[in-house]
């Protein structure tokens, strides 16, 4: 577990992973939407940002990319993810429903 999220829960909510780069402990978590879509989740815990990524399969276009900085936690309950930055650990700033579809709601 890293200080930033437990990686069994994350693991459990997405299809596939793979370590991107080992030295700054940045991982990608994907999960693929009826073949159209992919969410992909870029996380360093080393400098303790996220990168959210929709990509359509069928364009190869991205459909929106999202980066946070000075995350202090994400949470995952319930198909869902939750991020919340150091200035505000009682509301999330970002929560994504990652099934059955994804879904954002932001607070920032």
């Amino acid at each position: 577990m890293s200080g930033l999220f437990e990686e069994y829960q994350l693991l459990a909510l997405f299809d596939d992973y793979k370590i991107i780069d080992p030295e700054v402990k940045i991982g990608e978590y994907s999960v693929t939407y009826d073949k159209k879509m992919t969410f992909i989740l870029y996380v360093s815990t080393y400098e303790s940002t996220a990168i959210l990524t929709l990509i359509n399969n069928d364009t190869n276009n991205i459909i929106f990319n999202i980066g946070i900085k000075k995350l202090e936690k994400i949470i995952c309950k319930e198909e869902k993810l939750f991020f919340f930055k150091e200035r505000s650990l009682q509301q999330p700033i970002l929560t994504i429903q990652i099934k059955p579809m994804i879904s954002l709601d932001c607070d920032l």
